[in-house]
């Protein structure tokens, strides 16, 4: 921040506590300050109309920031100075653009010593000749302005809609006698304006430093001088001294004539001295232009290095995204290859144990097949329905599965009910130390059972003596149909368990063997056998019967 513009001083401007004129000539002020200074300036309790800020460190967009504020309906700017910046044509054109609005109240305004071209000049031209332009004064002293931007604000004078009184255009790149064509052309609008501020007197010195000033003020001084020469020599020639003087006077040229030589022979040492040092600086520009296209090319050279590393940069970003593609290819790769190697490590022992399983029922069913003949001729006699405990408890001891005969008989499968069961059905029973079958141990009985038996034990369903009770009906079963004929079946909790579930005839007909009668929860291994035997037998029935309707259809 500049050295006068801290916030204490931007609060006292917006609060009104400046009055008038607000000066910051070197301050060191920057466009941040400047645009700060704008906000405070365009407070509707600002009181500041003159503003000088020259010599400091503005660029257009600082100018930029004033522009807007002096449009605004609370700024009362009417005096503005930013010469000495670093304005250029565009900061010129911001403030040309404010001249034609209705709000701006700009009389006088000084930009000398910027970098405005003949862009800018044409900018102020074009606003000049606007009926809303209040200014008289404009100060473009010392800037780039050729005779083109000249021509544009001559022409803007020469408009009857200008009300400009005062243009300073000198020391610019127009010729020297630009100024007085100006100073004509404004010269019926000067009676009554002129061209500095109003000011207090610690401002007077340096207004009188202008161009314009200092230009008015020569020839009254000349005039000036020449009377003080002339009443000095009035008082020399009356004086009784005059011929001690005139000796003095004498002795004194004799020494200014000899400074003189003195002087002509230190300018002649000098001036080849000069151009000594021109020749060397001369050689030195030389070199210099040199070094310059060495510069040049070595810039060239460094510009082509900078896009080769561009684009190998782009080639290894590029190269970067695909190997961290890649890595996750190749993570997702060893992951699947892990998961394989479990699944065939899974498998390898699935197969293991499976080939085991089926060795151990391949030595046990060669051992059965051992006792098949002894056990045919013993079964010839006598069904498996007649068998008592010590013949199921003997088959039991050949198959070194005594220590589940009691569980079994408990659980009421008999030889004749094992002969519907599955392994399944019998895996779950524990023997007496607590311990259950091997699949390979319940599929070696219910094996032999089979290998050993000639005829299915459990009688076939009869037709019952109900009709409402007849298999061949009992899709049209009601629930009450369906429990009656579990309890003709002896299956009692079978029936129960129907009942409970409310299976009807038609959901009878279409139950699912293990999965509904979980459901229904029928748990007892002999319960679950023959209801799976009778549930068989009765679709049978059913299926009978609708194939010998479709046959009956087809004849009548």
């Amino acid at each position: 921040m500049g050295q006068a513009l801290s916030a204490q001083a931007l609060q006292n401007i917006r609060s009104g506590n400046v009055i008038g004129e607000l000066t910051l000539f070197r301050q060191k002020l920057d466009d941040d300050d400047v645009v700060r200074l704008a906000e405070a300036l365009d407070h509707p309790d600002c009181r500041v109309t003159e503003l000088y800020i020259r010599e400091n460190d503005v660029s257009d967009v600082g100018i930029s920031a004033i522009a807007r504020t002096l449009v605004s309906p609370n700024c009362n700017i009417t005096v503005l100075s930013v010469s000495d910046n670093r304005i250029t044509d565009n900061g010129a054109s911001f403030l040309a653009a404010t001249l034609s609005n209705e709000h701006c109240k700009l009389t006088h305004l000084y930009m000398d010593g910027n970098q405005i071209t003949d862009v800018g000049a044409a900018a102020f031209a074009s606003s000049l000749v606007d009926s809303q332009c209040q200014l008289m004064v404009l100060s473009l002293w010392g800037n780039q302005i050729t005779q083109v931007g000249v021509s544009a604000l001559a022409t803007a004078l020469a408009s009857p809609q200008c009300s400009l009184a005062w243009l300073n255009i000198a020391n610019n790149k127009a010729g020297p006698d630009v100024q007085q064509h100006i100073n004509q052309l404004c010269e019926g609008r000067q009676a009554h304006v002129s061209p500095y501020s109003p000011r207090t007197p610690s401002q007077t010195l340096t207004a009188l430093s202008s161009p314009m000033v200092m230009n008015k003020l020569v020839d009254p001084i000349k005039a000036s001088l020449h009377f003080i020469r002339h009443t000095r020599n009035t008082i020399k020639s009356s004086s009784h001294l005059f011929t001690e003087v005139s000796a003095i006077a004498m002795q004194t040229m004799s020494l200014v004539a000899q400074h003189s030589q003195a002087i002509v022979s230190v300018t002649n040492s000098a001036d080849l001295d000069l151009r000594t040092k021109t020749d060397a600086e001369m050689k030195n520009a030389a070199a210099l232009k040199r070094t310059d296209e060495e510069f040049e090319k070595e810039k060239r050279e460094y510009e082509a290095l900078k896009k080769q590393m561009e684009i190998k940069e782009r080639n290894m970003n590029e190269l970067s995204r695909t190997s961290i593609v890649l890595n996750v290819s190749l993570q997702t790769i060893r992951h699947d290859v892990e998961v394989a190697q479990q699944k065939s490590d899974k498998y390898h022992k699935l197969q293991q144990e499976t080939e085991e399983l089926v060795t151990e029922i391949g030595a046990l069913v060669e051992q059965a097949q051992l006792q098949e003949d002894a056990w045919r001729m013993k079964i010839s006699k006598s069904g498996l329905d007649e068998w008592d405990s010590n013949d199921f408890q003997e088959l039991m001891v050949m198959l070194n599965l005594k220590s589940w005969h009691n569980p079994l008989v408990q659980q009421r499968l008999t030889p004749a009910l094992l002969l519907l069961a599955r392994p399944s059905d019998i895996l779950h029973i524990p023997d007496g130390e607590g311990n259950t079958m091997s699949f390979g141990q319940a599929s070696l009985l219910l094996l032999t059972l089979k290998l050993i038996s000639t005829t299915h034990d459990l009688p076939a369903l009869t037709p019952s003596h109900d009709p409402n009770l007849s298999p061949e009906n009992a899709a049209t079963w009601t629930v009450d149909n369906v429990e009656a004929f579990f309890r003709s079946r002896n299956l009692p909790q079978v029936a129960s368990a129907l009942q409970k579930g409310r299976v009807s005839g038609l959901v009878l007909v279409h139950m699912n063997d293990d999965s509904d009668l979980d459901r229904l929860g029928i748990t007892q291994p002999a319960d679950r056998i023959c209801c799976r035997d009778v549930l068989a037998e009765v679709k049978r029935h059913v299926k009978a019967n609708k194939l010998s309707a479709k046959v009956l259809g087809v004849y009548c």
